[in-house]
């Protein structure tokens, strides 16, 4: 009986020094994150490591004072941390990938953001993609703005941002665009009601227009692996819903994944879609450049609502699939799902097309040099 102690009582012990050295290890990984693996579907999750708060902006403040109008180096700074909402996983994975050729590059990835946790505060840089992703402004940042601009996520910012300054919303969003390094955005459009705007156009804001982007998916995609003839995924607005249950209510069949599927578990999916359908949030029928650049690069047809920015909608006109309004969107998504050549001719344009316009490296040449 006492042996079987003994050696119950070593197991014990064991046991707690192995969990005891997993736990040192994730604290290091949290404090060193360049530890992690830069692969395709590399997935840092670190929501429950401690938090401590950054200075406050006013070292921000001053080192955006003595950078001067010239243009900033990234080589500045001895690291980069890519600060991402998972929802914008594959984004900050090509951001990693492009950046890392240059610099040394971490990307975490979050569903439930903490405040940003850095050893080296002054000289790193954070891209905090999108702006409201930090509950504190770290010292230095490119704030990355991935939403359609008018979305509730853009107005509080966060509550800590708010509470370093004491001012409005509308306060809080254009100081968090004037001390960052440089601003962001995915939409061309955007950056003309910036230039257009009398509160923008006052601050020394600098704004770059960097698309969502193509990227390799590494091994390719195999026609054959597709399994799953028309998926739907992001969050489910009535409206979307509304538009799903009538297209089922006449016979057609859609795999919808919920709007906790990001990151890996989305990439899996994307890699058996023959179709992915794309339909808009709201009644603004912003077209959703993030879903169609994923699908994309995935090597999926997408067949999307219209959007409303003229511009856009000219350029892929002919590069994506449209169809407007329920009947329409069955009839050309029967069609498809139908006849596997034309799909497969259709989905190779839009991918060449995006690959020819939506390479990330042009959009942040300058910094790659």
């Amino acid at each position: 009986m006492s042996a079987c102690m003994n050696v119950r009582g070593k197991l014990t012990t064991i046991c707690f020094v192995i969990v005891f050295l997993r736990c040192q290890y994730a604290s290091g990984l949290a404090a060193h994150p360049s530890r992690g693996s830069a692969g395709e579907e590399t997935w840092q999750s670190n929501n429950q490591r401690s938090r401590h708060r950054l200075s406050p902006s006013q070292s921000r403040i001053q080192h955006r004072e003595s950078r001067g109008d010239g243009p900033i180096s990234l080589h500045a700074f001895n690291r980069i941390l890519i600060w991402a909402w998972v929802g914008v996983f594959h984004q900050g994975k090509e951001l990693e990938r492009v950046l890392s050729t240059e610099y040394r590059v971490t990307l975490l990835c979050f569903s439930n953001l903490p405040d940003p946790v850095w050893e080296d505060a002054m000289n790193s840089l954070y891209i905090i993609m999108p702006g409201f992703s930090a509950g504190v402004a770290p010292p230095n940042y490119i704030l990355y703005q991935t939403e359609q601009w008018g979305h509730h996520s853009l107005n509080p910012y966060s509550a800590t941002w708010a509470n370093q300054r004491g001012n409005s919303t509308r306060q809080i969003t254009l100081d968090a665009f004037q001390e960052a390094l440089e601003v962001w955005d995915y939409s061309s459009h955007h950056l003309s009601l910036f230039a257009a705007s009398p509160e923008f156009r006052s601050r020394p804001i600098r704004f770059r227009h960097v698309p969502f982007a193509w990227f390799p998916v590494s091994p390719p995609v195999e026609e054959k692996s597709k399994d799953i003839e028309v998926l739907h995924y992001g969050y489910m607005s009535d409206r979307r819903k509304s538009i799903l249950e009538e297209l089922e209510a006449k016979g057609l069949n859609v795999h919808i994944a919920g709007y906790s599927t990001w990151g890996p578990a989305l990439s899996m999916l994307l890699r058996r879609a023959k179709i992915v359908i794309n339909l808009h949030h709201n009644d603004a029928k912003i077209l959703e450049m993030c879903r169609i650049m994923e699908s994309l690069s995935y090597g999926a047809l997408v067949i999307s609502e219209p959007g409303a920015e003229e511009a856009l909608q000219a350029q892929w006109t002919n590069n994506l699939i449209f169809a407007e309004g329920v009947d329409d969107l069955k009839k050309v998504i029967a069609l498809y799902v139908q006849n596997e050549t034309a799909r497969v001719e259709q989905q190779t344009v839009g991918w060449e097309f995006a690959k020819s316009h939506y390479a990330l490296e042009p959009f942040i040449q300058d910094h790659l040099l």
